[in-house]
């Protein structure tokens, strides 16, 4: 009488664990066949024959459980015992502490997915321990998706590097795989100069999204005099029907955040804001570092860049050529050099450095970058 064991496994994470398992049943179903095929061949001890391949579960929507038995089969000539190991999600255990098949016999073990946080595909199951000595671990897994009830595409609005005094726009993707009809009453930003709505246009979009409701939001942030960045949040209001007709009302926080440059700024691979970083420098070899000032405007090659002054004062600067990157945008790259035998220095923290130039343009003659420097023997 075959019996049947019961795993409850609740998907809350992505998890793969195992992978070399399932080659491993898959080389012992090929050696179960080859034993069928001899029967000179005698088996001493237990020989465990399960499922190689995960179970496919399809589609779920959140709140929905799916079960599947899987078959053991013992093709030895002792008991095969059977105990729960180890899980990839939080799991909870009915009727199954270990389990005896006899020789010639078979077994079910039953695993049941609650579907909760959505997720494009999971992979989730338990690990089973026998005392087959050459399959003393094998893996029943499940492979899934859960749909998602409202989401965006990207999960995070940034506009970043807007200019002074313009405004910016930018499109993003609302979409449900679990809701066949969304309302959105309302979308609210935390910051006040930061606006959403949805587009009038229904967009189209990928087939693997699997998408029941889909629109494009846009997002417009007026023009900003004042540089720097901000973050926020922006709240949509909305009430989704399930196919059922159940109505779900809910507010989706969407991470928001944008930056306003000015027409100057500061450039490159060591630059960390306004600030220059060097590091730990040893004195007897030194260091140099190079960054770009980045300007926006017009009539940008009449512009002249010049090193004005440096603290601490051995630092070697040198200005380079003008470099067009647009009609509206140049940089002039800007070497910085700690000379070999400066003297032992800590300049970091609320004690930094600084570089200052000096340019041609009347609304910025000077440009002042700290730097971050540490001299040691």
């Amino acid at each position: 009488m075959l019996r049947r064991l019961l795993v409850v496994a609740t998907l809350s994470g992505v998890a793969l664990i195992g992978w070399g398992m399932q080659s491993q049943r898959r080389d012992r179903a090929s050696e179960s066949q080859a034993a069928t095929k001899s029967p000179s061949k005698t088996l001493t001890y237990p020989r465990a024959v399960v499922e190689s391949e995960p179970f496919d579960l399809g589609v779920m929507d959140p709140g929905d459980t799916r079960k599947h038995k899987f078959r053991i089969r013992n093709e030895g000539t002792a008991d095969l015992t059977l105990e729960l190991g180890s899980t990839t999600c939080k799991c909870t255990l009915a009727e199954f502490e270990k389990k005896t098949i006899p020789p010639g016999g078979a077994d079910f073990i039953e695993l049941e997915w609650r579907a909760e946080d959505p997720q494009f595909r999971f992979r989730q199951g338990a690990v089973i321990n026998s005392n087959d000595p050459e399959l003393p671990q094998f893996e029943l897994m499940g492979e899934g998706s859960i749909r998602v009830k409202l989401a965006t595409h990207p999960d995070s609005v940034y506009l970043a590097g807007v200019a002074r005094n313009k405004s910016s726009t930018l499109t993003f993707l609302l979409f449900s795989q679990a809701f066949v009809e969304v309302e959105i009453s309302k979308m609210e930003s935390s910051l006040p100069a930061v606006h959403a709505e949805l587009a009038k246009e229904v967009p189209v979009v990928a087939p693997v999204l699997e998408t029941r409701f889909q629109r494009d939001v846009i997002v417009t942030l007026d023009p900003q005099t004042q540089t720097g960045h901000q973050d926020g949040l922006l709240h949509i209001h909305y009430v989704g029907r399930l196919p059922d007709g159940t109505k779900e009302p809910g507010v989706l926080q969407l991470p928001l955040s944008f930056e306003v440059v000015g027409d100057v700024t500061l450039h490159g691979r060591d630059v960390i804001g306004k600030t220059l970083i060097f590091g730990p420098t040893s004195q007897s070899t030194g260091a140099k570092k190079q960054a770009y000032v980045h300007m926006r405007g017009e009539k940008l090659d009449d512009v002249r860049l010049a090193f004005q002054r440096s603290n601490p004062e051995f630092l070697k600067v040198n200005v380079g050529s003008i470099e067009r990157l647009s009609p509206t945008v140049a940089r002039f790259p800007v070497s910085v050099e700690i000379p070999p035998g400066s003297p032992i220095a800590t300049f970091t923290d609320d004690d930094l450095g600084e570089v200052e130039l000096s340019t041609t343009r009347a609304d910025t003659p000077n440009i002042r970058f700290q730097v971050s420097l540490i001299i040691a023997p």
